[in-house]
C-alpha cells in the first residue's frame, strides 16, 4: 500500500496523522471550496450578530489552530445565527460554533475543546474528504438526551441564567 500511495499522483501524508493518505483534493482547492461554503453557510444560516463575539471567536480559534499540525492555513472562526448545539468545519480552515452551543457551554476549556475538535477535522483533512462523500458524514441528529457525543454539557438554562454563566469576552469599556 505503501510504494502504491507513493506512486499515485493524489498521495500526500496527513498533517495529522503522518501517514500516508490519498488526497484528491489539493490544499488550495480545500481553501477555495471552504470560502464558496463560507458565503453559502453565511447565506444560508446567517452570523450572529454580535462583533465581540465574532472577533473574540476568531481570535479564540487562532491561538488554537496556531498549534495545530497545519498553523499557516487561513483559519477563519465564526459564530453563526443557530439555536442548535452545534459545530462544523469546513475545507480550508473554516470552523463554525452556533450561538445555541455558546448557551450551553461554561468555560473557555469546554469551548476549546469544541473549537479543537473541529480544528482536528480540518487539519486532518477528513472535511474535504466528507465534502467528496468519500467517509461516513456525521449528519446533526435532534437530541433524545443532553449527550452530544463525547461532551456533556450542563443542563439547559434560560436565556437570562446563561448570559450570567456565559463566557461572554470581557471588552475594553465594559461593554
Amino acid at each position: 500500500m505503501f510504494l502504491g500511495c507513493l506512486a499515485a499522483a493524489g498521495c500526500a501524508i496527513n498533517p495529522a496523522t503522518g501517514k500516508n493518505q490519498l488526497m484528491l483534493v489539493s490544499e488550495d482547492q480545500g481553501i477555495a471550496m471552504g470560502r464558496q461554503a463560507d458565503t453559502a453557510i453565511i447565506a444560508t444560516i446567517g452570523l450572529y450578530p454580535d462583533a465581540a463575539w465574532q472577533t473574540y471567536i476568531q481570535q479564540f480559534g487562532e491561538r488554537l489552530a496556531a498549534t495545530s499540525e497545519r498553523p499557516d492555513l487561513p483559519w477563519t472562526f465564526r459564530v453563526v445565527d443557530d439555536p442548535a448545539v452545534n459545530a462544523f468545519a469546513v475545507p480550508g480552515g473554516f470552523v463554525y460554533v452556533t450561538r445555541g452551543l455558546l448557551t450551553h457551554i461554561t468555560s473557555q476549556a469546554e469551548l476549546a475543546s469544541v473549537v479543537g475538535h473541529e480544528i482536528g477535522h480540518i487539519t486532518a483533512r477528513r472535511s474535504s474528504a466528507d465534502e467528496l462523500g468519500l467517509r461516513y458524514i456525521h449528519a446533526p441528529r435532534a437530541p433524545r438526551s443532553r449527550d452530544y457525543g463525547a461532551l456533556r454539557f450542563p443542563p439547559k438554562r434560560s436565556p437570562s441564567s446563561a448570559r450570567s454563566g456565559s463566557i461572554r469576552p470581557s471588552l475594553p469599556g465594559g461593554s
